[in-house]
């Protein structure tokens, strides 16, 4: 007897683990895929160039992130249906490859998609800046520029239209330091940057060229003084082939608020007495109205 009751009990024993094998072995869920070459940028007039740095993209499904994603990319969804994908941009933050964020002036690209286990969907995303945005632009295309030589200054801003030379359009500042020349400062003269303490965010957006190491900064003036701080924000590093830096200056001005005036500045410096040469182009002062 006490046999056949442990031959029951270990059939019972098999019956139960097969049983809970078929109740919580579910199958393994198949992803659906978007995959994303790049993203492009639309401008309007007074906007500039449509040049770009946007390098990563910030992917959302149902407005619940899905991760940061280095472009191009093929991203796998564990869904399945009709569901809303957003991409944010996302750029390199002062040139820096550890400070990625997402740039807060450009609109997210957002799409319906009927998304279906195995099946890759391509998206091309094309984003605007936002229409709260404010552009300030010096983008060398007319007579003339916005930014002046400072008296420290040895030698000056021009204006090239030699092909070989323009980064966008028909012209892009140049600036060239000889053996001997120790400095090129320019400086902008624009009343209404004292506008950017109303942006919490503000970023200066510049291509360029250059075979030194141009320093961007902020002339700040306070209450009650003439003579301008110079706030030294970030050096640029060498670059024989055009490239697109944003340069956050929200702390700059929000660390001034209280000042009469804000201007932006260009440094070059020639230590070694050598010839240095630097090419600038879509220049823009881009906040928050």
């Amino acid at each position: 007897m006490k046999r056949i009751l442990n031959w029951t009990l270990a059939c019972i024993g098999v019956f139960i683990l097969g049983v809970g094998c078929s109740l919580f072995d579910k199958p393994e869920q198949i992803p659906a895929f978007i995959h994303i070459e790049k993203i492009d940028l639309e401008t309007t007039s007074g906007q500039g160039e449509n040049s770009h740095g946007i390098v990563d993209a910030w992917i959302y499904v149902n407005n619940i992130i899905l991760g940061v994603f280095e472009l191009p990319v093929t991203v796998p969804i564990l869904k399945e249906g009709v569901h809303t994908v957003k991409v944010v941009p996302g750029i390199k933050k002062n040139g820096v490859s550890s400070e990625r964020t997402a740039y807060p002036f450009y609109e997210p690209f957002e799409v319906s998609l009927d998304l279906q286990p195995k099946i890759v969907d391509t998206l091309k995303p094309i984003v605007k800046y936002k229409s709260n945005t404010k552009i300030w632009l010096e983008d060398f295309e007319n007579f003339g520029s916005k930014f002046n030589t400072t008296p420290e200054s040895d030698t000056t801003l021009t204006i090239t239209n030699n092909p070989a030379e323009v980064i966008d359009g028909n012209g892009t500042g140049k600036s060239v330091l000889s053996d001997g020349q120790g400095l090129f400062q320019i400086e902008t003269n624009e009343p209404t940057f004292t506008e950017l303490v109303n942006s919490y965010t503000t970023y200066l957006e510049m291509d360029f060229i250059t075979n030194s190491n141009p320093l961007v900064g902020m002339k700040v003036t306070q209450q009650g003084t003439s003579v301008p701080e110079n706030f030294g924000v970030v050096v640029l590093n060498p670059s024989a082939q055009r490239k697109k830096i944003y340069v956050e200056l929200t702390a700059e001005v929000k660390f001034n608020k209280n000042a009469e005036n804000f201007q932006l500045y260009l440094q070059v410096l020639n230590p070694n007495n050598t010839v240095l040469v630097s090419y600038f182009d879509n220049i823009k002062v881009v906040y928050f109205k």
